[in-house]
């Protein structure tokens, strides 16, 4: 019954969007311009981040305009109202940065890009909940547009086992890294490196790094708020650590300079942007041989087994004690990270715009 009637609901919004005054025009609409709808003004977290890096350079070729949707909760009179802005704003190439997929049911089908960063609603969600997020956030939004691009491999292969579209909808385009992350030299601290770690949500893994380094001597940085477990498990294994929150970017910047090495040996990713920051700055980075990670941070790389605490503890002490495996992956790591660099991701989006234009 729940499924039945938010079918229903949805399907009395997209009678609602179609039958508001469609031959309104966009004053402001030009050819080859294109449009770029994100969250709300309020939040400017990577999503954000992400597209202010490349747009620059993809002004270089078309006329753009960013515009925020005004709400970002989910509740219908709010997607009602984020529809009827995105009608009005529309233009000749149509891209919804993120999040927000369903603002496609309001764009025209053969003019619209969503970009798709995780599937981590459908994949962690349970129940009622789990569908609901599938038909109304993926695979509706998927199939009133013609093109889709992903950040990673893995990324396409949930939409594809979840059955949201199929493949020859999908274009894998990874996320870029700031030209700000230029490679810094920097003696490694072999008494007691700083090794970095980003982020503390349950995906970053981050319980399973402060028991890997149970007598591994080292200073921790954590970015991000700790649970009272974690504060319980680095007291008890006496883990010595400093804890930084609510961090600039310049700030979080000068902390991958400052380390050693980043851990980053996470369980589960859209991309993992971490890994090729601090490959530009010259750090080794320890993740994870599961994908994405093991396909972001590039061939023959060193990656661990993140569930396994004696691989992640093995890794940080290989990094610690051999310099050669080290400056192998410093090596390695700026080889790697060009294919990442903005105007390397812009052009890839750029070649999409021309096709959908010659399309």
């Amino acid at each position: 019954m729940f499924l039945v009637c938010e079918i229903s609901i949805w399907v009395n919004v997209l009678i609602c969007i179609y039958t508001y005054d469609l031959n309104m025009k966009n004053k402001n609409n030009k050819i080859d311009k294109i449009t770029f709808f994100f969250r709300t003004k309020d939040l400017d977290f990577s999503i954000e981040k992400i597209f202010k890096l490349i747009i620059p350079t993809i002004s270089l070729k078309f006329s753009t305009e960013s515009v925020s949707v005004p709400f970002f909760r989910i509740k219908l009179s709010f997607i009602i109202k984020n529809l009827i802005f995105c009608r009005k704003h529309k233009s000749e190439i149509n891209h919804i940065t993120g999040v927000i997929h369903y603002c496609s049911l309001a764009l025209p089908y053969s003019r619209t890009i969503i970009t798709i960063h995780d599937m981590i609603s459908v994949e962690k969600g349970k129940g009622l909940k789990k569908y609901f997020f599938w038909f109304f956030f993926f695979y509706l939004p998927i199939k009133r547009c013609k093109y889709v691009t992903c950040i990673s491999e893995s990324v396409r292969d949930a939409l594809l086992h979840y059955k949201c579209c199929p493949a020859s909808k999908l274009t894998v385009i990874p996320n870029p890294v700031s030209d700000s992350y230029i490679y810094t030299p920097k003696d490694f601290n072999k008494d007691c490196p700083r090794i970095l770690h980003i982020g503390t949500r349950p995906n970053k893994n981050l319980q399973n790094v402060i028991k890997s380094l149970y007598q591994v001597p080292c200073h921790l940085i954590i970015i991000g708020e700790l649970l009272d477990i974690e504060l319980i498990l680095l007291n008890q294994l006496k883990i010595n650590y400093t804890n930084k929150i609510n961090l600039t970017d310049n700030q979080i910047l000068n902390e991958y300079i400052d380390c050693d090495i980043v851990s980053f040996p996470s369980v589960f990713e859209g991309f993992g942007v971490p890994i090729i920051e601090g490959q530009a700055i010259g750090r080794p980075v320890l993740t994870s041989n599961i994908l994405p990670m093991k396909q972001v941070v590039g061939d023959n790389y060193y990656t661990i087994d993140p569930y396994n605490i004696e691989a992640i503890k093995t890794g940080f002490r290989t990094i610690i004690n051999s310099d050669e495996v080290r400056n192998k992956m410093i090596e390695l790591g700026l080889v790697n990270v060009h294919k990442y660099r903005p105007e390397i991701i812009a052009s890839k989006y750029i070649d999409l715009y021309f096709k959908i234009l010659k399309d």
